[in-house]
């Protein structure tokens, strides 16, 4: 009962696996998503491969396997790619990653936006991320969830301010200034 942080944690820490995934409670996935996202890390010698979604509420989602596929060559591209365009998001899920990687950057407890807080190292961290088109995750829209409830406004904004600096502060430290200047 600790959050969505503290779970996250927890399941890594009782994981043996070399790659983590994250699903949220809510949402769910392709039969298909790990082993196409894993064959995808191995062809192109990758550490995370990551897909789009299909957003859904009341029905099903509807899968969608497409061509599309775009390399990141390093860490700092895969950075500039997910703040630019839009490629794919700043989540935990929908995404296959090393467990070295997830290990050393952990969710901060406590927070809300905590993939804001942690996502982006790992993506910087990797030799290579290989981003699919393929909607093979899906993403339930609950218009009743905890980022939507008024209660929580004021935290949900405190906590993704806090995440965007330490991202500008991360970034500075690392001499990216192109990526501190998109963050």
């Amino acid at each position: 009962n600790g959050g969505l942080s503290d779970a996250r944690n927890y399941g890594v820490s009782k994981s043996s696996g070399d790659y983590i995934m994250f699903v949220d409670s809510d949402d769910c996935v392709s039969p298909s998503i790990v082993s196409i996202l894993f064959n995808n890390m191995v062809q192109h010698e990758a550490d995370i491969a990551c897909c789009n979604y299909a957003a859904f509420s009341d029905e099903e989602p509807v899968y969608e396997c497409c061509e599309g596929i775009l390399v990141a060559e390093n860490g700092s591209k895969a950075c500039e790619i997910m703040m630019t365009k839009k490629t794919f998001m700043i989540t935990a899920w929908a995404s296959l990653i090393k467990r070295e990687i997830v290990e050393q950057n952990l969710f901060p407890t406590g927070r809300f936006q905590e993939d804001e807080a942690t996502t982006y190292k790992y993506f910087y961290q990797s030799r290579k991320t290989v981003v699919l088109d393929s909607k093979l995750y899906g993403y339930y829209r609950n218009e009743k969830g905890i980022m939507k409830s008024p209660e929580n406004n004021r935290k949900n904004l405190s906590d993704l301010l806090v995440s965007l600096r330490e991202q500008l502060i991360f970034f500075h430290e690392n001499k990216e200034d192109n990526l501190e200047r998109i963050a």
